[in-house]
């Protein structure tokens, strides 16, 4: 039998869950509101909730490249989580080795360790929204939505310039 996953509860099923994405369509939220929700955010969002003073209960990180720019962040984001309110982080093996002792924090979640164990399913492509719903799923919550996912979203990485087609 398998083990739950680190915040697994059957009780999520009462409690809908939100999974935001990075995009304008939630700069008039005032993500105070969302006392009732579940909270999943993601990728470089935390720059806009250090502004409002807010962050989710849940966060996610999959890209194994753009993860590694965010490294010193969320480095500090783990090791202030419980002032934070961050339950968990969702994150790559490639970051949480590159995170060290942080990295071992009972809030961190290895993306490879739970598709190891089934409670994610193989998929050829790895998003972080995608996944990120298939973890709040894998946590017991039957009721997800979805916002701030507009398709507009371009990541700079540090050191990388565009390519001539």
């Amino acid at each position: 039998m398998r083990s739950r996953p680190p915040g697994y509860s059957r009780q999520h099923a009462d409690t809908p869950a939100l999974v935001m994405g990075n995009g304008p369509s939630l700069s008039d939220l005032d993500f105070h509101d969302l006392e009732e929700f579940a909270t999943f955010g993601m990728n470089a969002a935390y720059r806009y909730w250090s502004k409002v003073g807010w962050w989710p209960q849940y966060y996610a990180c999959l890209d194994s490249v753009v993860g590694l720019s965010h490294l010193d962040k969320i480095r500090s984001m783990i090791e202030e989580a419980p002032s934070l309110g961050i339950s968990h982080f969702l994150l790559r093996h490639n970051l949480i080795r590159r995170l060290g002792r942080t990295g071992r924090s009972e809030r961190v979640v290895c993306y490879e360790s739970l598709l190891a164990e089934g409670w994610l399913p193989k998929l050829r492509d790895v998003t972080t929204g995608s996944h990120t719903m298939l973890w709040a799923e894998s946590l017991g919550y039957t009721t997800i939505l979805l916002g701030g996912v507009d398709c507009r979203y371009v990541e700079l990485v540090e050191g990388a310039a565009p390519r001539d087609s």
